[in-house]
């Protein structure tokens, strides 16, 4: 069953929501209200994955009052699904595996605006050798790691991924080739463009799911984008 939670964001660091009561004069005052366990819950998924300082950016650039955010599903329950689906692989049957689609581990959006700001993991379709072909700019961080930028679409927003060689306990040895996990983030809610730090926040989520996941090949994972990313 698919879970949603949304946030107010300018008072998801207090731990509440903001509700009206009656002052005095018989005006009406903001106060904050205590947000559900399923809320916070929501909203540590979202600063886990991009950290504190991707939130406070996305506050000082978004800027609307009523900025949200959503998970449909946290770090841990979408580590355990990717873990059991690459073990489950046979090399002798690449490309029979049944579909997994994306979740938005993290959306931060706006009820004003179209799009939204989010982070998803899967397995990815091509294999560590195909990555190269993911998008229109390619960098290689390291032998394990990989960014690729497509081409924002007018009123689409930019699109950003990063791509793991990561070798999964217990899964084939030629999984980490086979079947590398990719991350997406999607910026449709900033309509800003600067590649860095889109990529340093997609960076940050990918240690975290490197920690999580228990690569056996230990990606080095960086805290900033290469000095190539402009």
């Amino acid at each position: 069953m698919r879970k949603t939670v949304m946030v107010g964001l300018s008072v998801l660091l207090l731990g509440g929501t903001a509700c009206s009561a009656p002052e005095a004069d018989g005006s009406q005052r903001r106060v904050a209200a205590p947000a559900s366990e399923e809320a916070r819950a929501g909203a540590a998924t979202c600063e886990r994955l991009l950290g504190t300082a991707a939130v406070g950016w996305l506050k000082q650039v978004a800027r609307p009052a009523d900025l949200r955010m959503e998970s449909e599903i946290d770090v841990p329950d979408r580590a355990a699904r990717l873990q059991r689906q690459v073990r489950e692989w046979d090399p002798q049957s690449a490309g029979k595996l049944d579909p997994f689609p994306f979740l938005d581990m993290c959306k931060i959006g706006a009820e004003a605006a179209a799009g939204a700001y989010t982070v998803q993991y899967a397995r990815s379709v091509l294999r560590w050798d195909e990555v190269r072909e993911a998008g229109d700019t390619y960098i290689e961080v390291n032998r394990d790691l990989a960014l690729v930028h497509g081409t924002a679409e007018r009123g689409r927003g930019g699109s950003y991924m990063v791509y793991i060689r990561c070798g999964i306990p217990g899964a084939a040895p030629e999984q980490k080739d086979e079947l590398p996990i990719q991350g997406f983030l999607h910026d449709g809610l900033t309509g800003d463009t600067d590649p860095r730090p889109h990529f340093a926040h997609l960076l940050h989520s990918a240690r975290v799911m490197v920690e999580v996941l228990g690569c056996t090949n230990k990606p080095v994972v960086p805290g900033q984008p290469p000095a190539s990313v402009r």
